[in-house]
Protein backbone atom coordinates (compact mmCIF):
# COMPACT_ATOMS: atom_id res chain seq x y z
CA UNK A 1 0.00 0.00 0.00
CA UNK A 2 1.74 3.22 -0.86
CA UNK A 3 1.10 6.28 1.55
CA UNK A 4 1.48 10.03 0.92
CA UNK A 5 4.75 10.04 2.84
CA UNK A 6 6.33 7.73 0.28
CA UNK A 7 4.81 9.14 -2.90
CA UNK A 8 6.29 12.41 -1.68
CA UNK A 9 10.05 10.85 -0.70
CA UNK A 10 9.68 9.27 -4.45
CA UNK A 11 10.25 12.98 -5.75
CA UNK A 12 13.39 13.79 -6.56
CA UNK A 13 15.42 16.96 -6.04
CA UNK A 14 15.33 18.81 -9.52
CA UNK A 15 11.67 17.81 -9.25
CA UNK A 16 10.74 19.97 -5.99
CA UNK A 17 13.21 22.68 -7.43
CA UNK A 18 11.24 23.03 -10.20
CA UNK A 19 8.00 23.08 -9.23
CA UNK A 20 9.34 25.38 -6.05
CA UNK A 21 10.83 27.87 -9.01
CA UNK A 22 7.23 27.62 -10.95
CA UNK A 23 5.06 28.69 -7.73
CA UNK A 24 7.48 31.64 -7.25
CA UNK A 25 7.10 32.62 -11.10
CA UNK A 26 3.20 31.75 -10.53
CA UNK A 27 3.08 33.85 -7.48
CA UNK A 28 5.76 36.56 -8.51
CA UNK A 29 3.31 37.57 -12.14
CA UNK A 30 -0.49 37.50 -11.15
CA UNK A 31 -0.90 37.30 -7.33
CA UNK A 32 1.94 39.07 -5.66
CA UNK A 33 0.04 42.71 -5.24
CA UNK A 34 -3.64 43.80 -5.57
CA UNK A 35 -2.55 45.36 -9.15
CA UNK A 36 -1.77 42.09 -10.51
CA UNK A 37 -4.50 39.95 -9.43
CA UNK A 38 -7.10 42.89 -11.02
CA UNK A 39 -4.81 42.83 -14.15
CA UNK A 40 -4.71 39.09 -14.03
CA UNK A 41 -8.40 38.46 -13.37
CA UNK A 42 -9.25 41.44 -15.89
CA UNK A 43 -7.04 39.65 -18.56
CA UNK A 44 -8.88 36.38 -17.95
CA UNK A 45 -12.50 38.11 -18.42
CA UNK A 46 -11.41 39.79 -21.67
CA UNK A 47 -10.16 36.68 -23.24
CA UNK A 48 -13.22 34.93 -22.36
CA UNK A 49 -15.70 37.30 -23.48
CA UNK A 50 -13.98 38.67 -26.46
CA UNK A 51 -13.86 35.30 -28.73
CA UNK A 52 -12.86 37.02 -31.78
CA UNK A 53 -9.33 38.47 -30.05
CA UNK A 54 -6.46 36.48 -29.84
CA UNK A 55 -6.31 34.34 -27.12
CA UNK A 56 -2.80 32.79 -25.62
CA UNK A 57 -2.52 29.30 -24.47
CA UNK A 58 -2.17 27.25 -20.93
CA UNK A 59 1.53 27.50 -22.17
CA UNK A 60 2.14 31.18 -22.55
CA UNK A 61 0.54 31.65 -19.44
CA UNK A 62 2.66 29.20 -17.50
CA UNK A 63 5.96 30.32 -18.50
CA UNK A 64 8.13 33.47 -18.09
CA UNK A 65 7.17 35.92 -18.38
CA UNK A 66 3.70 35.13 -18.54
CA UNK A 67 1.06 36.18 -20.42
CA UNK A 68 0.46 39.58 -19.08
CA UNK A 69 4.01 40.49 -20.89
CA UNK A 70 2.49 38.65 -23.98
CA UNK A 71 0.04 41.29 -26.13
CA UNK A 72 -1.82 38.58 -28.67
CA UNK A 73 -2.26 41.45 -30.48
CA UNK A 74 1.58 41.91 -31.64
CA UNK A 75 1.12 38.00 -33.26
CA UNK A 76 -0.02 35.02 -32.90
CA UNK A 77 2.72 33.20 -33.68
CA UNK A 78 5.24 32.44 -30.78
CA UNK A 79 8.40 32.56 -32.68
CA UNK A 80 7.73 36.17 -33.18
CA UNK A 81 8.42 36.82 -29.51
CA UNK A 82 11.70 36.86 -28.51
CA UNK A 83 10.81 35.07 -25.09
CA UNK A 84 10.34 31.52 -26.46
CA UNK A 85 12.84 30.97 -29.61
CA UNK A 86 14.69 29.33 -27.12
CA UNK A 87 12.05 26.95 -26.30
CA UNK A 88 10.59 26.66 -29.38
CA UNK A 89 14.58 25.85 -30.83
CA UNK A 90 14.45 27.88 -33.37
CA UNK A 91 17.18 29.59 -35.43
CA UNK A 92 18.63 32.45 -34.52
CA UNK A 93 17.74 35.89 -37.23
CA UNK A 94 20.24 36.48 -39.54
CA UNK A 95 19.82 39.98 -40.26
CA UNK A 96 19.36 43.35 -38.54
CA UNK A 97 17.56 46.95 -38.97
CA UNK A 98 19.65 50.37 -37.77
CA UNK A 99 17.45 52.42 -36.53
CA UNK A 100 19.16 55.69 -35.67
CA UNK A 101 17.74 58.60 -33.84
CA UNK A 102 19.11 62.18 -35.03
CA UNK A 103 18.01 65.11 -33.20
CA UNK A 104 20.13 68.00 -34.25
CA UNK A 105 21.84 69.69 -38.05
CA UNK A 106 23.74 67.59 -39.97
CA UNK A 107 26.74 68.25 -42.54
CA UNK A 108 28.59 65.84 -45.12
CA UNK A 109 31.25 65.50 -42.43
CA UNK A 110 28.97 64.69 -39.64
CA UNK A 111 29.41 61.38 -38.09
CA UNK A 112 25.75 60.62 -38.89
CA UNK A 113 27.38 60.04 -42.33
CA UNK A 114 30.52 58.06 -40.75
CA UNK A 115 27.90 55.72 -38.75
CA UNK A 116 25.91 55.16 -41.62
CA UNK A 117 28.93 54.06 -43.78
CA UNK A 118 30.72 51.99 -40.87
CA UNK A 119 26.77 50.14 -40.63
CA UNK A 120 26.49 49.64 -44.51
CA UNK A 121 29.52 47.21 -44.30
CA UNK A 122 27.72 44.91 -42.22
CA UNK A 123 26.78 41.65 -44.07
CA UNK A 124 24.01 41.33 -41.36
CA UNK A 125 22.28 44.84 -41.92
CA UNK A 126 19.05 45.10 -44.23
CA UNK A 127 18.01 48.61 -43.99
CA UNK A 128 18.97 51.76 -42.42
CA UNK A 129 15.96 54.14 -40.51
CA UNK A 130 16.32 57.34 -40.14
CA UNK A 131 14.23 58.79 -37.83
CA UNK A 132 14.70 62.44 -38.05
CA UNK A 133 12.79 64.80 -34.84
CA UNK A 134 12.68 67.88 -36.98
CA UNK A 135 9.13 69.20 -38.79
CA UNK A 136 11.06 69.43 -41.75
CA UNK A 137 13.46 66.60 -42.89
CA UNK A 138 16.66 67.55 -44.21
CA UNK A 139 16.57 65.73 -47.97
CA UNK A 140 19.97 67.71 -49.00
CA UNK A 141 21.72 64.68 -46.78
CA UNK A 142 20.77 62.09 -49.76
CA UNK A 143 23.49 63.34 -51.92
CA UNK A 144 26.17 62.39 -49.00
CA UNK A 145 24.13 58.17 -49.32
CA UNK A 146 24.82 58.09 -53.09
CA UNK A 147 27.42 56.05 -52.28
CA UNK A 148 26.55 53.98 -49.33
CA UNK A 149 25.62 50.44 -50.40
CA UNK A 150 22.80 50.26 -47.85
CA UNK A 151 18.77 50.94 -48.13
CA UNK A 152 18.52 54.26 -46.48
CA UNK A 153 14.60 54.87 -45.17
CA UNK A 154 13.74 58.77 -43.89
CA UNK A 155 11.32 59.41 -41.77
CA UNK A 156 10.56 62.35 -39.81
CA UNK A 157 9.15 62.24 -36.21
CA UNK A 158 7.30 64.50 -34.03
CA UNK A 159 7.96 63.22 -30.97
CA UNK A 160 10.82 61.52 -29.14
CA UNK A 161 8.77 58.81 -28.12
CA UNK A 162 8.28 57.63 -31.49
CA UNK A 163 11.59 56.62 -31.42
CA UNK A 164 10.37 53.20 -29.89
CA UNK A 165 7.37 53.06 -31.77
CA UNK A 166 7.05 50.29 -33.94
CA UNK A 167 7.57 51.12 -37.19
CA UNK A 168 6.04 48.93 -40.33
CA UNK A 169 9.73 49.66 -41.92
CA UNK A 170 11.13 47.68 -38.96
CA UNK A 171 10.98 43.84 -40.69
CA UNK A 172 13.50 41.93 -38.86
CA UNK A 173 13.63 40.68 -35.19
CA UNK A 174 17.00 42.86 -34.36
CA UNK A 175 16.68 46.26 -33.81
CA UNK A 176 19.95 48.40 -33.69
CA UNK A 177 18.74 51.55 -31.80
CA UNK A 178 22.04 54.28 -32.27
CA UNK A 179 22.24 58.05 -31.54
CA UNK A 180 23.52 59.86 -34.83
CA UNK A 181 26.89 60.54 -32.98
CA UNK A 182 27.77 56.60 -31.77
CA UNK A 183 31.15 55.99 -32.47
CA UNK A 184 30.98 52.65 -32.93
CA UNK A 185 33.04 50.32 -36.13
CA UNK A 186 31.55 47.62 -38.15
CA UNK A 187 33.32 45.11 -35.90
CA UNK A 188 31.84 46.24 -32.90
CA UNK A 189 28.18 46.04 -34.77
CA UNK A 190 28.54 42.50 -35.81
CA UNK A 191 29.89 41.28 -32.56
CA UNK A 192 27.10 42.87 -30.69
CA UNK A 193 24.66 41.18 -33.19
CA UNK A 194 26.16 37.74 -32.16
CA UNK A 195 25.59 37.95 -29.13
CA UNK A 196 21.97 39.08 -29.43
CA UNK A 197 21.55 36.21 -31.17
CA UNK A 198 22.03 34.17 -28.15
CA UNK A 199 20.33 36.57 -25.93
CA UNK A 200 17.23 38.14 -28.13
CA UNK A 201 15.23 38.80 -24.71
CA UNK A 202 17.98 41.06 -23.13
CA UNK A 203 19.51 44.51 -24.19
CA UNK A 204 22.58 44.25 -25.21
CA UNK A 205 25.27 46.70 -26.45
CA UNK A 206 27.83 49.43 -25.39
CA UNK A 207 27.30 52.26 -23.47
CA UNK A 208 26.63 50.53 -19.46
CA UNK A 209 24.84 52.82 -16.08
CA UNK A 210 24.63 51.41 -12.87
CA UNK A 211 21.91 52.62 -10.09
CA UNK A 212 22.55 52.08 -6.02
CA UNK A 213 20.47 52.79 -2.97
CA UNK A 214 21.55 55.23 -1.01
CA UNK A 215 20.78 54.91 2.23
CA UNK A 216 21.26 58.35 3.55
CA UNK A 217 18.72 59.82 1.30
CA UNK A 218 16.37 56.71 1.38
CA UNK A 219 16.18 56.56 -2.78
CA UNK A 220 17.61 55.38 -5.81
CA UNK A 221 20.57 56.97 -7.17
CA UNK A 222 21.58 56.88 -10.88
CA UNK A 223 25.52 56.78 -11.68
CA UNK A 224 26.99 56.59 -14.81
CA UNK A 225 30.19 56.03 -13.46
CA UNK A 226 32.33 53.18 -14.94
CA UNK A 227 32.01 50.44 -12.55
CA UNK A 228 32.42 46.80 -12.52
CA UNK A 229 28.29 46.20 -12.33
CA UNK A 230 26.00 47.68 -14.05
CA UNK A 231 21.86 47.22 -14.17
CA UNK A 232 21.47 49.42 -17.74
CA UNK A 233 22.84 49.50 -21.04
CA UNK A 234 21.42 52.23 -22.82
CA UNK A 235 19.99 52.97 -26.44
CA UNK A 236 22.40 54.92 -27.60
CA UNK A 237 24.00 51.90 -29.10
CA UNK A 238 22.63 48.18 -28.41
CA UNK A 239 20.45 45.74 -29.89
CA UNK A 240 17.04 44.53 -28.34
CA UNK A 241 13.59 42.90 -30.18
CA UNK A 242 11.42 44.77 -32.22
CA UNK A 243 8.73 43.06 -29.57
CA UNK A 244 9.65 45.83 -27.19
CA UNK A 245 8.68 48.95 -29.36
CA UNK A 246 5.35 47.23 -29.11
CA UNK A 247 4.85 46.78 -25.96
CA UNK A 248 6.80 50.43 -25.03
CA UNK A 249 3.68 52.11 -27.37
CA UNK A 250 0.97 49.59 -26.21
CA UNK A 251 1.52 48.60 -22.58
CA UNK A 252 3.16 51.72 -20.65
CA UNK A 253 1.27 54.15 -18.70
CA UNK A 254 0.55 57.62 -19.78
CA UNK A 255 2.29 58.94 -17.30
CA UNK A 256 5.48 57.48 -18.09
CA UNK A 257 5.24 59.23 -21.35
CA UNK A 258 4.87 62.66 -19.53
CA UNK A 259 7.89 61.94 -17.69
CA UNK A 260 9.89 61.19 -21.33
CA UNK A 261 8.43 64.74 -22.86
CA UNK A 262 9.89 66.31 -20.33
CA UNK A 263 13.42 64.91 -20.48
CA UNK A 264 14.32 63.24 -23.50
CA UNK A 265 17.19 61.72 -22.03
CA UNK A 266 14.90 59.38 -19.81
CA UNK A 267 13.50 57.01 -23.17
CA UNK A 268 16.99 55.32 -22.41
CA UNK A 269 16.15 54.53 -19.29
CA UNK A 270 12.20 53.78 -19.52
CA UNK A 271 13.23 50.85 -21.65
CA UNK A 272 15.34 49.28 -19.62
CA UNK A 273 12.34 49.76 -16.86
CA UNK A 274 10.38 47.78 -19.11
CA UNK A 275 13.07 44.90 -20.41
CA UNK A 276 14.03 44.08 -17.27
CA UNK A 277 10.17 44.21 -15.99
CA UNK A 278 9.30 41.88 -18.33
CA UNK A 279 12.16 39.56 -17.92
CA UNK A 280 13.20 40.11 -14.13
CA UNK A 281 16.56 39.87 -16.04
CA UNK A 282 19.85 42.41 -16.24
CA UNK A 283 20.66 43.58 -19.70
CA UNK A 284 23.71 42.53 -21.41
CA UNK A 285 27.58 44.86 -21.95
CA UNK A 286 29.75 43.97 -24.74
CA UNK A 287 33.01 44.90 -24.61
CA UNK A 288 35.63 47.99 -22.82
CA UNK A 289 34.57 50.49 -25.42
CA UNK A 290 37.59 52.79 -25.12
CA UNK A 291 37.61 56.42 -25.10
CA UNK A 292 41.28 57.59 -27.62
CA UNK A 293 42.33 61.02 -26.10
CA UNK A 294 42.65 63.08 -22.84
CA UNK A 295 41.03 65.59 -24.91
CA UNK A 296 38.06 63.58 -25.04
CA UNK A 297 38.33 62.93 -21.16
CA UNK A 298 38.28 66.48 -20.26
CA UNK A 299 35.09 67.01 -22.45
CA UNK A 300 32.53 64.42 -21.65
CA UNK A 301 29.68 66.24 -23.76
CA UNK A 302 31.87 65.56 -26.81
CA UNK A 303 32.22 61.75 -26.57
CA UNK A 304 28.96 59.25 -26.55
CA UNK A 305 30.14 57.13 -23.62
CA UNK A 306 29.56 59.92 -21.57
CA UNK A 307 26.66 62.31 -19.87
CA UNK A 308 26.33 65.95 -20.37
CA UNK A 309 25.63 67.69 -16.58
CA UNK A 310 21.93 68.77 -17.76
CA UNK A 311 21.44 65.04 -19.00
CA UNK A 312 22.85 63.30 -15.35
CA UNK A 313 20.08 65.76 -13.74
CA UNK A 314 17.34 64.42 -15.69
CA UNK A 315 18.18 61.14 -16.10
CA UNK A 316 18.48 60.80 -11.69
CA UNK A 317 15.11 62.80 -11.72
CA UNK A 318 13.59 60.63 -14.32
CA UNK A 319 15.11 56.92 -12.63
CA UNK A 320 12.91 57.97 -9.30
CA UNK A 321 9.78 59.21 -11.56
CA UNK A 322 9.64 56.14 -13.37
CA UNK A 323 10.02 53.72 -9.93
CA UNK A 324 7.47 56.00 -8.36
CA UNK A 325 5.17 54.52 -11.45
CA UNK A 326 6.23 51.05 -11.58
CA UNK A 327 6.13 51.14 -7.88
CA UNK A 328 9.24 49.16 -7.54
CA UNK A 329 12.61 48.98 -8.88
CA UNK A 330 12.75 46.57 -11.62
CA UNK A 331 16.83 47.05 -12.65
CA UNK A 332 18.70 44.14 -11.97
CA UNK A 333 22.77 44.65 -11.52
CA UNK A 334 25.06 42.53 -13.32
CA UNK A 335 28.77 41.57 -13.54
CA UNK A 336 28.62 40.09 -16.48
CA UNK A 337 30.48 42.03 -19.91
CA UNK A 338 30.92 39.54 -23.35
CA UNK A 339 34.33 39.83 -25.30
CA UNK A 340 35.52 38.05 -28.75
CA UNK A 341 37.24 34.93 -28.19
CA UNK A 342 40.67 35.41 -27.68
CA UNK A 343 40.30 39.15 -27.27
CA UNK A 344 43.34 40.88 -26.12
CA UNK A 345 45.23 37.54 -26.30
CA UNK A 346 48.81 37.22 -27.51
CA UNK A 347 47.89 35.44 -30.30
CA UNK A 348 47.97 36.59 -34.31
CA UNK A 349 45.42 38.81 -35.38
CA UNK A 350 44.77 36.35 -38.39
CA UNK A 351 43.12 34.15 -35.56
CA UNK A 352 40.74 36.33 -34.30
CA UNK A 353 36.72 37.09 -35.90
CA UNK A 354 36.67 40.56 -34.76
CA UNK A 355 40.30 41.95 -35.08
CA UNK A 356 39.59 46.16 -35.17
CA UNK A 357 38.11 46.11 -31.96
CA UNK A 358 41.16 46.22 -29.98
CA UNK A 359 42.80 49.44 -31.28
CA UNK A 360 40.00 51.62 -31.62
CA UNK A 361 41.36 55.31 -32.32
CA UNK A 362 39.66 58.75 -33.49
CA UNK A 363 40.66 61.14 -35.47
Amino acid sequence: MVVVPDIVRSIPHWKILEMRQQTQFLWSTYFSSVDKIVMTTLEIIKERIDTQAATRSKWVWNVAPGALATLPDFSESLKDYPFFRRRLRLHSTKNFTAVIYVSSEQSSVSPLIRLIKRLSKSTHLTKILLLWNKSTAPFRLRRNFANVKANIILKVINHVNERFYPHEEIDTDAVLSLDEDALLITDEIDFAFSVWQEFPDRIVGYPARSHYWHEAREQWMYSSAQKHHFSMVLTYASFYHKYYNYLYTHSLHTPLFNIVSTAPHCTHILMNFLVSHVTKRPPIKVLQRKISTANERMQPSESWMMERSADFVDSQSCMLNITKIFGYMPLKNSQVRIDPLLYKDHVSKHRKKYKTVENITWN
